[in-house]
């Protein structure tokens, strides 16, 4: 006699690594920023960091800048504490203009028209170092940083959070994601915050409201069209800074209540299509349309005499519209024993920039009673305008070649480009045109152990045109764009059986066509050659047992070889020598305490020269930041899904300054701020 036994269905669901979407903990072992297809990170010739989500909520990030804090390679505290923009550098090259990407297309910023990307919108952050002009066009030598976009989920997703801290913040967040209820092949997402917030810097808001709708449409299972767009508005200061008198930093403060209010508002619309045609072969293309607006305006300290500070303002009406699209077709085949993983694309992209400004005198400051907002500061009138249009066109093509544990990664593009400028003030009209033409490339070999270890070399080279337009050349020709070689030879190291993976990477780059401030003339000469040097280390671990953590080191030798004399051989000022970080989270598993974490990081800025020349320094300094959180589900089944978080930036209030180009800035001040958060 038989006997029917019944039972009892298990699913058994795991974390699937996407090369752009959600990771678990802190290591993305997949991306596909190094080299536009999904490829384990220890397989791409260059040194490459990612922040996944679970890093960002961690620490309870609020800005880009905060977000790079513990990855290796990058400096942002050579400006101070500036709550207006997100301004870094890669290797001791500058990053913010031509180094931001969006799902992997740039965004083109002008000069103040910079985007203000809402970590809050983003599910990764993925740091490129080295020239990657061979994928990205115009791009910062140093890298890019490629920001990866909240998409629809096919599971549920519901979140609501409430936050409230120092400089009296308050904001609200969302985050709705899951598939239509009438169609499973309809996914959407929609997130969004509003904040209101005062800064450390007086006189300087930090308010945003933020909306960003996407949805997905899987019309079968090899083809999917995405619709990302985002709109927000900010109000920030247009002065974030203390009076520089050449020799000290003064608690002078050059803003005014009564004119520092500057409003941003941008937003974006774009998609992204893929098709596959067969297991080998399938195309794709990205495309996004972009508009920034700024209103900004600002007051400043010309001159003091005795007890009284005499001031001027300024008005800046700047915008940058900007269309970007990347058509790609990615092919896998075999030659004999080789497996190619062969990408080729076309890319454009066109940017329009546009500023009209004014100057005029503000009321005089009295410094005895330091009479702030007492006085009416309007607009001063209108009198000057430029822009600039440039377009580019790019064809690239790369092939991935892999013989047992040999990778090699070999590619190359080209790239068309073409700008118009024109600058018009009461007494003077300028107006040119320039088109340049560049083939860029790398080429670059891994070689993967059954140990987890793979070393790799490679070399790279870049252009990088810019929208800043302050500085044409004579008559009115734009700069020339700067070009950049580099070179780089490094270890990764994925143990085995654990998840986690460390980088080690030694580098070196030259940039060329270097815009030159000329103090004799005051003017700018593209004169300037840098060269950066330097070595890296950069790890994040997932250990289980409830411990994560990320460490990243850096050394930089960045040095002059052409530019203004007297510069010549010496260290660019505000960029540290070393710089070192290290953090750690734990949540305790099992117990009376399960359910409770604390975080605890250390970042230390090393010394760096407080002027170009190097006759003086910056001083060294050690940031601890930390964090306290509990599952609030722990103490009763109808909290599932609400934790409490407690943040702590600057834990110690260590205050230090930081002298670039002859001008002085301050560090952020202890910041706090609680969190209440729930998940259904």
């Amino acid at each position: 006699q038989t006997q029917d036994v019944v039972l009892d269905t298990i699913n058994v669901q795991g974390a699937q690594d996407s090369a752009t979407g959600p990771t678990t903990g802190y290591v993305a072992p997949r991306t596909a920023t190094g080299t536009k297809t999904d490829t384990p990170i220890v397989e791409v010739p260059q040194s490459i960091s990612v922040i996944t989500r679970e890093q960002l909520d961690d620490r309870l990030v609020q800005k880009l800048n905060e977000a790079v804090n513990y990855t290796a390679g990058v400096q942002n505290t050579m400006y101070g504490y500036d709550p207006r923009y997100d301004s870094f550098w890669i290797r001791g090259l500058d990053t913010t203009y031509t180094g931001i990407f969006r799902d992997g297309l740039r965004e083109m910023s002008g000069n103040l028209s910079v985007y203000r990307d809402e970590p809050y919108g983003l599910e990764r952050i993925t740091v490129l170092r080295g020239p990657s002009s061979t994928l990205y066009s115009q791009s910062s030598p140093g890298g890019i940083v490629d920001l990866q976009t909240k998409r629809p989920t096919a599971t549920p997703l519901r979140e609501i959070e409430v936050q409230g801290g120092s400089y009296n913040r308050y904001q609200g967040n969302f985050d709705l994601s899951g598939p239509s209820a009438t169609d499973p092949r309809l996914l959407y997402r929609l997130t969004g915050l509003y904040r209101q917030s005062d800064t450390a810097m007086p006189f300087a808001k930090d308010d945003r409201i933020y909306i960003a709708p996407a949805f997905t449409y899987n019309f079968t299972p090899d083809t999917k069209f995405t619709v990302l767009t985002e709109y927000s508005q900010s109000v920030y200061g247009g002065t974030a800074a203390y009076y520089y008198n050449g020799t000290n930093l003064t608690n002078i403060i050059l803003g005014d209540p009564a004119y520092n209010d500057s409003i941003q508002k941008q937003g974006r619309i774009g998609y992204e299509f893929e098709h596959r045609f067969s297991d080998t072969f399938k195309v794709r293309q990205n495309f996004r349309y972009s508009k920034i607006d700024v209103n900004y305006r600002y007051v400043g300290i010309g001159s003091i005499t005795g007890n009284t500070a005499n001031r001027y303002h300024e008005h800046y009406l700047e915008n940058v519209d900007s269309v970007v699209v990347d058509n790609q077709a990615e092919l896998k085949f075999n030659t004999g024993p080789v497996s190619h993983t062969l990408v080729s694309g076309a890319d454009y992209n066109f940017a329009d920039w546009g500023r009209r400004n004014g100057f005029g005198l503000a009321p005089p400051l009295d410094l005895t009673t330091r009479n702030y907002g007492a006085v009416f500061i309007g607009d001063p009138a209108i009198t000057d305008s430029s822009g600039l249009r440039q377009s580019q066109y790019g064809v690239y093509a790369q092939d991935q070649a892999k013989f047992n544990n040999f990778t090699l990664t070999l590619g190359g593009r080209y790239d068309w480009l073409s700008r118009a400028y024109f600058s018009q003030t009461p007494t003077t009209s300028l107006s040119g045109n320039r088109d340049d033409s560049k083939f860029s490339g790398r080429v670059g070999l891994s070689y993967l152990t059954s140990f987890g270890v793979a070393p790799y070399v490679s070399y790279s080279t870049s252009f990088a045109p810019t929208l800043i337009m302050s500085a044409p050349l004579a008559g009115g020709t734009p700069f020339a764009p700067t070009t950049a070689q580099g070179k780089e030879v490094g270890i990764k190291f994925e143990p085995p059986g654990t998840r986690a993976l460390f980088t080690m990477a030694v580098f070196d780059i030259t940039q060329q066509n270097t815009a030159v401030y000329m103090p004799a003339t005051f003017d700018y000469r593209q004169i300037g050659e840098i060269r950066s040097r330097g070595f890296e280390v950069d790890g994040a671990m997932d250990f289980g047992s409830g411990f994560r953590g990320n460490l990243a080191y850096t050394y930089l030798d960045l040095e002059v070889i052409q530019g203004v004399p007297g510069e010549v051989g010496h260290m660019p000022s505000g960029v540290p020598h070393h710089q070192a970080s290290a953090w750690g989270n734990y949540i305790v598993q099992n117990g009376a305490l399960r359910g409770f974490g604390v975080g605890l990081g250390a970042r230390y800025i090393g010394v760096s020269y407080a002027d170009n020349a190097n006759t003086s320094t910056n001083p060294d300094a050690v940031i601890m930041d930390a964090t306290a959180r509990y599952d609030l589900g722990q103490m009763s089944p109808q909290l599932k899904g609400a934790e409490f978080k407690l943040n702590g930036t600057n834990l110690f209030g260590r205050q230090y300054t930081t002298c670039k180009d002859g001008w002085c800035y301050r560090s952020e001040d202890r910041r706090v701020i609680a969190s209440l958060r729930y998940r259904w």
